[in-house]
């Protein structure tokens, strides 16, 4: 079944990159399946660039099409063909969602196309609530009367007051441009500052920073970062404490961390961090996307695999193709570590994950064994 692709790689401009013709130009190579673009030697873990497309597992033809990687199917208990859920959304739509991002990007990356839809119905919702309702705060943060009772959220974002991006690793020296690299870490930690709250501003969602130095900055090379034990890390204790400091705060009700596939450890600093935060309190619902793009250097298989001996489960595979096009702009709208090869493996992965629905879809898991009773709140 042919795909649709998105505009972002039709040749239109991304948004956010208006006169860049060239990585416009890059990304429609790189999804077609021809090698190339400044990212394609990018290191994978900070650059999020990786291997050409045509070098990643379920090549991507020339004509567009992808084969779907039917290497994952029959993988007890997971089927990538399975119908992609609908119901998902609407039974976390009105939930508060704290999102964990270990770096900027992160979340954007993996699962953009599930905070575009959130976003896309708190929208509409506020709209007809407004309507009902002219004492609700608007776009620009104005009260016009008394709040209705029993509205959630707090009015800083009209769109969507539910949903709250943390990225952990605030403190960062990589970055694509050379240029910037050379600027230091201040600047390139400045710069991902400015994409990830660009990022919360187009959705409407609340952003929190933490100043925790990233792997590059933590005397970690290329190879140790994918197999040290995050126990290991000074950076783990004081991590956790500040993710739980931020979600004592807010008290979420969906918690989204990563999978932490490809074993970076910055990744899984904040996974471990999530799990034994839902142990001690089982306050909120625990789930993990599949980190992009990690996820795309892996087959299905092998993917379904590692987490299910991780003691995780499938909990929802939701479509994303009416924000297709959305969530490829904001990956370009991260200027400092988008390359056209990682808009490829998103692509790939998100083609794949959808099975034989010959759309895009985004893939979340949860626990199998829940957490101990003896530790939930009553």
């Amino acid at each position: 079944m042919r795909r649709r692709r998105p505009a972002a790689v039709r040749g239109r401009q991304p948004v956010g990159l208006a006169g860049d013709r060239r990585r416009a130009g890059r990304a429609a190579a790189a999804f077609r399946g021809r090698p190339g673009g400044h990212g394609a030697a990018a290191r994978p873990d900070r650059a999020h660039g990786g291997e050409p497309a045509s070098a990643l597992p379920g090549r991507v033809l020339h004509d567009g099409r992808r084969d779907r990687c039917r290497a994952g199917r029959g993988c007890d208990p997971v089927d990538p063909g399975r119908a992609v859920s609908v119901s998902f959304l609407s039974s976390i739509a009105s939930r508060r969602v704290l999102l964990l991002s270990p770096h900027a990007d992160d979340v954007a990356y993996s699962i953009g196309g599930l905070v575009a839809q959130l976003t896309q119905r708190a929208r509409l919702a506020r709209s007809a609530q407004r309507s009902t309702h002219p004492g609700l705060i608007d776009h620009t943060g104005q009260a016009e009367g008394p709040r209705p009772a029993g509205l959630r959220g707090d009015g800083s974002h009209a769109g969507n007051a539910d949903l709250r991006l943390l990225t952990v690793f605030g403190r960062s020296g990589w970055a694509l441009p050379r240029s910037l690299r050379r600027a230091g870490a201040d600047a390139v930690s400045t710069q991902r500052r400015q994409e990830d709250q660009a990022y919360c501003d187009r959705h409407g969602i609340a952003f929190d920073l933490l100043p925790v130095p990233d792997s590059a900055l933590s005397g970690y090379d290329e190879v140790r970062e994918l197999t040290a034990a995050p126990e290991d890390d000074a950076r783990a204790p004081d991590a956790a404490t500040l993710i739980g400091a931020v979600i004592a705060r807010t008290a979420p009700q969906v918690v989204l961390a990563p999978c932490a596939l490809g074993g970076h450890v910055d990744h899984r600093i904040v996974r471990d961090a999530a799990c034994a935060l839902e142990d001690s309190t089982a306050g909120f619902d625990l789930l993990f996307y599949e980190d992009v793009p990690y996820s795309a250097t892996l087959g299905l298989a092998d993917i379904e695999r590692r987490l299910i001996a991780d003691g995780l489960m499938p909990a929802a595979t939701v479509s994303i193709d009416a924000v297709l096009d959305a969530k490829v702009d904001d990956m370009w709208a991260y200027r400092s570590q988008t390359s056209a090869p990682t808009v490829a493996q998103m692509l790939l992965h998100a083609g794949r994950v959808a099975g034989d629905t010959g759309g895009y879809a985004e893939r979340l898991w949860r626990r199998a064994t829940p957490a101990p009773e003896a530790a939930r709140t009553p």
